[in-house]
């Protein structure tokens, strides 16, 4: 069951990338994705999101695929995480080179100028709340589990083969990985709504384009790196230790 229904979100995301790249369309995006993208290049964005999305479709239906004779499990996993990774950096290149920022806001016509600059912080805000909240919920039962041995946050079938003097190695390396992954998310989060903030903090507008700064750039990198790294340590320890990702 859990295989079937990873790989049937799969094929929705690659089947959503597939009438992105057909039809040049880019309204499956947030409309902030594009608010600021030029008209001529709505097109290119859509087909390189969508061929994004083709990439997480099939990095996703990896992560579900069992064992195979010819293949072994941990081959599945790394070219799984290595597409669905990539697909996503892919996807945000794409905005951020089109659009001029991962988040942007056009025509935006504020009452009063307090009003505009409240509106200007919010995406940075939202981001950052949204941030932490997913951070704490990665870090705190990463640090538990780290902290005390203790496996029983995760499936009981990740752990079913692991020989019981191994657990707290299990635990240990689940917990780190689950602190790492918190962090990246929470690295991403805050790059892309300082993305999304006017001025030296964020991006400027530049021949009537916004212009991300390189270094919100390099700090979305270093978060999607920790992100992806932290994530295939996840699975990979698993495997090590429980002989499968399923058991």
């Amino acid at each position: 069951m859990d295989t079937l229904v990873v790989a049937l979100i799969g094929l929705l995301v690659v089947a959503l990338g597939i009438y992105m790249v057909v039809s040049g369309n880019p309204s499956l995006l947030h409309s902030y994705h594009y608010a600021t993208t030029p008209p001529a290049e709505l097109p290119a964005l859509a087909r390189e999101t969508g061929a994004g999305l083709i990439a997480c479709g099939v990095g996703c239906m990896l992560l579900g695929v069992p064992a195979l004779p010819a293949i072994p499990e941990v081959i599945l996993l790394v070219v799984g995480i290595l597409l669905l990774i990539g697909g996503v950096a892919f996807m945000l290149a794409s905005i951020i080179r089109h659009n001029g920022g991962l988040i942007t806001f056009a025509g935006t016509q504020a009452a009063t100028g307090a009003a505009r600059r409240l509106a200007s912080w919010m995406p940075l805000a939202a981001c950052t709340l949204a941030g932490v909240i997913i951070a704490l919920t990665c870090i705190a039962p990463g640090a538990y589990m780290a902290a005390s041995g203790d496996v029983s946050a995760l499936h009981s079938y990740h752990y079913a083969n692991v020989a019981p003097e191994d657990l707290p190695a299990l635990a240990a390396g689940e917990g780190l990985s689950m602190i790492g992954l918190g962090v990246g998310i929470f690295v991403c989060l805050l790059a892309g709504g300082l993305m999304a903030t006017p001025g030296r903090l964020g991006a400027v507008r530049t021949g009537g384009k916004r212009r991300v700064h390189p270094a919100l750039v390099a700090l979305m990198l270093a978060g999607a790196l920790v992100t992806a790294a932290s994530l295939a340590a996840m699975l990979l320890v698993i495997v090590h230790y429980n002989g499968s990702l399923m058991g």
